[in-house]
């Protein structure tokens, strides 16, 4: 599993299935993932009956501007889909020179029997050489968060950026923050080592409430008090600025910014300190802005632009995850979101926020208001930024090429609905 994860990454959409000659599934129990080795590096294959919420949290994670491993399905209709599977079998069925190896591909076997074995499958970048925040050593942690690096301030604005980003999708499956009652998932969140490295997102989660449902609602307007003081709170106005209002809270246990850190802390043994502090509540800050920031009917355009990724729908079974994401509560709660910002335009903590955006540079400053962030949801590919100053390396399609992507050298390989050799899908 080890020398897996240190692969270096596949291209997502020239995957050569046909030269893949090694299989493993997650050996941190997530059900039905599957890394794979191709002669070009590896990918991740992944079946989950939540895939459409999952996908769709994802895109909206990139919009936003966070770092998270590119997505994208292949149905029980297309052609690669029978050869992923086909794939794993014959990787599984290979003679092994171990035991380890033989219950490795045991567990292949089950899983294209069971959790596998789903009429949409989710193909995903690998991360190379990730470490998980679960059971990260405090002397890794304090590398990776150091606060006096600029790579470590980027790793924690990115993790607040993150935070603010699952409170609107109302995911309790990742940090701890106040704003749920949760205990957290730290297998939800990686972090790239060296000076361009990040943190980054695994497993987005779009946790919808239907407001209209009488027995929801109730849920539903819960959540909504506790994001309105969530907000609130973190843009309150402050005497000593970002670094003291972070110190002088975290160790309450009242705030995000406390939560946040307490939960690094649980994590690792490892404090991030009152700087660190400071960066996660700049990123929180950011990441506000950055869903502020996002066109009103974003939520509802991108939803119809998953609509279309399924031609043929077995059983009704993308349908049916449509259905669970609630564009009404999305809406709802990214107006809380914008009323938040607007609050604050005259306070002097939102000045200081952009501010030190401009002088860390990086994720999230690239989609404030007036950057770029308010254009119309189209469709088409969105940028996963990588490296110190957010370089495009992947590109998310969907599936045919929109009016503007004719341009874009990804989309040489699909012209005239060719897909490229060992692709097996169709375009």
């Amino acid at each position: 599993m080890k020398a897996m994860v240190n692969l270096p990454a596949a291209d997502l959409y020239e995957p050569r299935w046909d030269t893949a000659d090694e299989a493993c599934t997650s050996s941190e129990g997530a059900n039905g993932v599957c890394f794979v080795r191709t002669d070009r590096g590896g990918l991740v294959v992944k079946g989950c009956s939540s895939i459409v919420q999952e996908m769709y949290a994802a895109e909206v994670a990139r919009m936003v501007g966070l770092v998270c491993p590119a997505v994208r399905q292949t149905s029980y209709e297309d052609p690669e889909w029978r050869l992923i599977k086909a794939t794993l079998m014959r990787v599984a069925t290979l003679d092994c020179s171990t035991d380890e190896l033989v219950r490795s591909h045991i567990r292949v076997q089950q899983q294209l029997g069971s959790a596998l074995n789903r009429p949409n499958l989710m193909v995903m970048e690998l991360v190379p050489g990730a470490t998980m925040l679960e059971g990260c050593p405090p002397s890794v942690a304090a590398g990776l968060l150091d606060a006096s690096t600029r790579a470590g301030r980027r790793r924690l604005r990115e993790l607040g950026a993150l935070v603010a980003m699952d409170a609107l999708l109302n995911n309790s499956d990742r940090a701890v923050c106040g704003l749920f009652d949760n205990d957290g998932n730290a297998r939800n969140i990686l972090f790239t080592s060296g000076d361009d490295g990040h943190t980054v997102a695994i497993d987005q989660a779009c946790c919808s409430l239907d407001p209209e449902n009488a027995i929801s609602k109730r849920l539903v307007d819960r959540y909504h008090q506790r994001l309105q003081k969530f907000l609130k709170d973190l843009f309150a106005p402050t005497a000593g600025g970002a670094a003291e209002a972070a110190a002088g809270s975290g160790g309450s246990g009242n705030s995000a910014v406390g939560e946040v850190a307490q939960f690094l802390y649980n994590e690792t043994v490892h404090d991030v300190g009152d700087e660190g502090r400071a960066m996660l509540l700049q990123g929180l800050r950011e990441g506000v802005m950055a869903v502020a920031a996002l066109p009103t009917d974003f939520f509802n355009r991108l939803k119809d632009y998953m609509a279309g990724m399924v031609q043929t729908d077995w059983q009704n079974v993308w349908a049916d995850g449509l259905k669970r994401i609630h564009v009404l509560f999305l809406e709802n709660a990214h107006a809380r979101f914008k009323a938040c910002v607007e609050d604050a335009a005259h306070e002097p903590t939102l000045a200081a926020t952009r501010a030190l955006a401009d002088a860390e540079g990086g994720f999230v400053v690239n989609v404030m208001p007036g950057r770029g962030g308010s254009a119309p949801y189209e469709g088409g590919p969105r940028l996963v930024k990588h490296g110190v100053d957010g370089e495009p390396s992947g590109l998310v399609p969907p599936r045919e090429p929109g009016p503007n992507e004719a341009a874009n050298p990804k989309w040489s390989r699909f012209k005239d609905g060719k897909a490229p050799p060992g692709y097996g899908g169709s375009s």
